[in-house]
C-alpha cells in the first residue's frame, strides 16, 4: 500500500509539472506575438521608391501641418511630376519618414526643388532640396514659417556643418516677387515730359500753364503805308507860268 501511495502522489507531481511548462509556453509565444505586432505597426513610412542609386534621407515634418503631397524636379524643369506620396497616405505631424528619390543623372551636380501638398490642399515650393549635401539616412527637417510664407530646411550636411535655408529662401522668394513702387516711379520728370499739344506753336492769349511761364508776346504785322496822291494835272492853254484863280479867268 505504501508503495501504491508513493507511484499516486509521483504520477500527481509529474501531471502537475507538466501542466505547468505548458503554460509558460504558451504564455511566451502570446508574448512574442504581441511584439510582432507592435513592431510593424510602428515601422517607418517610406516615400518613393527604393533603388541603388536613390537619395535616401529621413524628413521629419516639423510644419505644424499634416502632408499628401511631395514631389521633386529640378531647377531647370518646368513642372513637378506626380505625387510621391501614396494614395490616401498623411504625413503627420513630427512624423518622420524614409524619403527616396531617385536622380535622372545621378553623377551630374543638380540643385531640386520640392513641392509640398498640406491636407487642406495648399501648396508651397522649396526652392533648393540640395541632396546631394545631406548625409544618407540622415534626419533632415521640414520648417514653415507662416509669417513669411516660405518653407526651409534644417539638417547636418556631409561635413558635419548644420546648416538652415530660411535666409537663403527669403532671398529667392523676394527675387521672385514683383517689386513694390510707392506711386512715384512712373513720373517723369519736368525736363523730360513735353505734351505733345505744346510742340505746336499757340497763340499767346491760348497757351496758359499757370502762368509759371513766361509768355512772349507775339508782334502785331507792321501795316502797309496808304499809296501817295499823284499831282494835279496843269489846265491847258495857261503858259503865262502865273497861277491864276479860278474866279478870275476870262474867256474871250
Amino acid at each position: 500500500m505504501k508503495k501504491l501511495g508513493k507511484l499516486m502522489i509521483l504520477a500527481t507531481c509529474v501531471t502537475t509539472l507538466a501542466a505547468c511548462g505548458k503554460k509558460e509556453t504558451t504564455t511566451q509565444a502570446s508574448t512574442s506575438i504581441s511584439s510582432t505586432v507592435a513592431s510593424s505597426t510602428e515601422e517607418t513610412k517610406i516615400v518613393g521608391t527604393i533603388s541603388q542609386s536613390a537619395f535616401e534621407i529621413l524628413l521629419n515634418n516639423q510644419t505644424n501641418q499634416k502632408i499628401e503631397g511631395i514631389t521633386v524636379k529640378t531647377q531647370e524643369q518646368a513642372d513637378f511630376p506626380a505625387n510621391m506620396v501614396a494614395e490616401n497616405q498623411l504625413i503627420e505631424k513630427n512624423e518622420t519618414v524614409k524619403f527616396y528619390y531617385t536622380p535622372e543623372n545621378p553623377t551630374e551636380d543638380v540643385r531640386y526643388m520640392l513641392q509640398i501638398t498640406f491636407d487642406n490642399g495648399t501648396v508651397m515650393e522649396l526652392n533648393d532640396f540640395d541632396f546631394a549635401n545631406m548625409k544618407n539616412q540622415e534626419v533632415v527637417e521640414l520648417h514653415k514659417s507662416a509669417k513669411d510664407g516660405i518653407l526651409f530646411l534644417k539638417y547636418q550636411d556631409i561635413i558635419g556643418n548644420q546648416v538652415e535655408t530660411k535666409e537663403q529662401e527669403l532671398a529667392a522668394k523676394g527675387s521672385t516677387e514683383p517689386q513694390a513702387t510707392n506711386g512715384l516711379a512712373n513720373e517723369q520728370p519736368a525736363t523730360e515730359y513735353i505734351d505733345e499739344a505744346y510742340q505746336v506753336e499757340t497763340p499767346a492769349e491760348e497757351y496758359q500753364d499757370g502762368g509759371d511761364v513766361a509768355q512772349e508776346p507775339i508782334p502785331e504785322p507792321t501795316p502797309e503805308p496808304e499809296p501817295t496822291p499823284e499831282p494835279a494835272p496843269v489846265p491847258e492853254g495857261n503858259t503865262g507860268g502865273s497861277c491864276l484863280d479860278d474866279n478870275n479867268v476870262v474867256f474871250n
